[in-house]
Parts: C-alpha cells; sequence; structure tokens
C-alpha cells in the first residue's frame, strides 16, 4: 500500500529546507484546488497517496510561487506547460508535471537530471503566456568529477511552454526559480 503524501512530508521538509507544517498546508492547498485527490477517512488508505505525480505537483508548487494563496493557480498554470518540442526529449511525456513525475519515479533519470527550473514573469495579464519550465540532464557520455564546476551550457534541456513571443514586450520582473540536484544526492 502507497504511504499517504502526509506521511512523508517530514522527509520531503528535511530535503527541502521548509518546515513540515509550511510543507503540508501546501498540500491541503492543492487539494483545495483539485490538483490531488484525497481519501477520506483517518488511518492506512486515507489522504493523499504518496506517489510520483503528488510529489511532483508538490515540487512544482514550490518553484511556482512563495505564496500559500497562488498555490492552486501557479501549481495549475506550470504543471499543465506543454512540451515545446510535442513531447519531452528525456521522460517522452507531453506536460511539465508528468515529465517530473517520471524524473522522480525513476533512479536512471534521476540520476541524469541537473536542475529543474521554472521562469515566472512579473504580469498578471497573460501569465500562461509569460510561464516557462526546463529540465535540465547530462547525458551519459557526461560525466562530471566531485569538485567540478556544473556548467549550464554542458546540459541537454527540455523546454515547456509557449513559443517565443514574436512582438517585443514590456520588461518586467522575472523570477526563476531552481531546484538543484547535488552530485551526492545522486548516489545510487
Amino acid at each position: 500500500m502507497e504511504p499517504s503524501l502526509k506521511s512523508i512530508i517530514p522527509q520531503l521538509s528535511e530535503v527541502f529546507s521548509i518546515s513540515p507544517a509550511a510543507l503540508y498546508e501546501r498540500q491541503r492547498a492543492l487539494v483545495r484546488a483539485g490538483l490531488l485527490k484525497s481519501k477520506a477517512g483517518h488511518g492506512p488508505g486515507s489522504g493523499v497517496k504518496a506517489n510520483a505525480y503528488s510529489i511532483a505537483l508538490l515540487v512544482i508548487s514550490l518553484l511556482a510561487t512563495d505564496s500559500l494563496s497562488e498555490v492552486g493557480e501557479r501549481t495549475k498554470l506550470f504543471a499543465g506547460l506543454k512540451s515545446r518540442s510535442g513531447q519531452c526529449p528525456l521522460t517522452g511525456k507531453t506536460t511539465f508535471a508528468l515529465a517530473v513525475a517520471a524524473v522522480l519515479d525513476s533512479p536512471v533519470l534521476a540520476r541524469k537530471v541537473t536542475h529543474i527550473t521554472v521562469t515566472r514573469v512579473g504580469h498578471k495579464a497573460e501569465p500562461r503566456a509569460r510561464a516557462l519550465a526546463h529540465i535540465y540532464w547530462l547525458d551519459d557520455h557526461i560525466f562530471l568529477e566531485d569538485n567540478q564546476p556544473y556548467e549550464e551550457d554542458l546540459a541537454s534541456q527540455s523546454a515547456f511552454g509557449p513559443k517565443a513571443a514574436k512582438t517585443k514586450e514590456p520588461q518586467h520582473i522575472v523570477v526563476r526559480a531552481s531546484l538543484i540536484v547535488p552530485l551526492w544526492f545522486k548516489e545510487p
């Protein structure tokens, strides 16, 4: 039986350096927004299942916004971003959420990924047109030593979101949030 997401929040809070209470509130916001399904009851078998997809949504919510009041809307926006190439070259998935879940579900893929990013532009008129996400990974033939600095141009990438705008847009504040996977975390 899959454990509940709530039961693994203490471990996730250590990984993400965020309090268990804050992560649990994000989970609750995702349930209220209809992005996560919760089975009613108490004890084993109830609550939100801890699977790759539910954890992916929680991770995306951390990257997509700092504000608890925006968790549902922003997570839905970023989770649903379509692959710019039709499907992610690393995972074969069509949306950002499915691709992140595939990475979390596969130790082979997880070892390749260097970081996952979302880019938010500070303009509310058309948030979907200004939302981007990327998964960066190292191909099998590239190896980094423990102390070798990582350079983004060494990585392959999968982009999610709209194609580049054809018209020049006014400049706005851009926030880029990244989940960087350190080499020590990838040890088998």
